[in-house]
């Protein structure tokens, strides 16, 4: 085991250190030494305690993010690939998350089919082809292409929806639940031609909130698990089967009793892999601990935390966000 340390106002950014010398207040100079040691802080490890196994770590390829990656030069893009993805040179990101469809961090709406059509015809994968895909190309190189990547919608196409946009919310209509579910289908078949693996899919993200950028409301338990059960059936017909489906895709304030809907059904509990959840709305760490405690073989995923209300360059409060969730996680 390996400790790293990145502390606050210093030249310790990601650095290797002693693994048991852990103290409050300490500087280095050549070797290291200890001038005000102060409370010794211990961390115990009890190896016959286990709790969920570790699947991965990382961030997400959205649109936003590559467009402005794209504007970069390409030595400041070469840093930042190789400080995010490779496993010597950086932090060695290899669980990432993708949209279908745009996103809040999309540059407009838009959809890969725009054609009211029952088959999807016209579907294709035009915008992740411009700025998306391509970073996911990189990175997967990067990273010797152990990527694990999921991929989670924010809204279906306009004509799918009751309130005709991919915006404020809306719901998917229900006669279009059968071709919503192809459009996964459609859209992982896609990326494979691209030589992109997707490896789950979250079936809705946020699916309790209404905003004013691309959203979708699904809280019926009734129409959830119907959508599962759907997704889950075509998957298997079309050999998709081996897909992971993980639900909520939320805050952790409801998390509990949505798993209890969902895994509590002994139809969809079948078919959906784990839970996904966010950080906006509290902490609400003990409803991911009751999660885990009943529901022992389903996963709980970290789908999305996202520093709300603008940039915050050089604000060291953020990474202790961060640092603070990953922990009580």
């Amino acid at each position: 085991m390996k400790l790293y340390q990145t502390v606050k106002d210093s030249d310790l950014l990601l650095s290797e250190t002693d693994l048991y010398d852990l103290h409050k207040d300490y500087e280095r100079k050549g070797e290291t030494t200890y001038t005000d040691a102060g409370e010794l802080h211990k961390i115990y490890m009890d190896e016959s305690k286990t709790f969920q196994e570790w699947e991965g770590f990382g961030g997400a390829f959205t649109e936003s993010a590559a467009d402005v990656f794209n504007r970069m030069s390409p030595e400041k893009q070469k840093i930042m690939m190789e400080a995010y993805f490779h496993p010597e040179k950086g932090i060695g990101y290899n669980f990432c998350r993708t949209h279908i469809n745009s996103c809040d961090f999309s540059l407009e709406n838009w959809a890969c089919c725009e054609t009211e059509d029952p088959e999807l015809k016209d579907f294709n994968l035009a915008r992740d082809k411009q700025q998306i895909i391509p970073m996911i190309e990189w990175a997967k190189e990067l990273a010797n292409e152990e990527i694990t990547l999921f991929s989670s919608p924010w809204s279906p196409p306009a004509w799918m929806k009751t309130n005709g946009k991919m915006n404020h919310g809306g719901k998917l209509k229900g006669e279009h639940r059968q071709i919503w579910a192809l459009y996964y289908c459609k859209y992982i078949k896609a990326m494979h031609a691209e030589g992109i693996t997707i490896s789950a899919l979250t079936i809705q993200n946020e699916p309790a909130a209404t905003q004013i950028w691309d959203s979708c409301v699904s809280l019926r338990k009734r129409n959830v698990i119907l959508s599962v059960i759907t997704l889950a059936l075509l998957w298997t017909k079309r050999g998709q089967g081996h897909i992971k489906l993980v639900c909520w895709d939320h805050n952790r304030a409801e998390a509990y009793d949505r798993a209890q809907k969902m895994f509590d059904d002994e139809v969809a509990c079948k078919y959906v892999y784990g839970i996904g959840i966010h950080w906006y709305m509290g902490d609400n760490y003990q409803n991911l601990k009751l999660i885990n405690d009943i529901y022992r073989d389903k996963k709980i995923w970290f789908t999305e935390g996202c520093q709300e209300n603008g940039p915050h360059i050089g604000d060291w409060n953020v990474g202790e966000r961060y640092a603070h969730s990953m922990i009580n996680d």
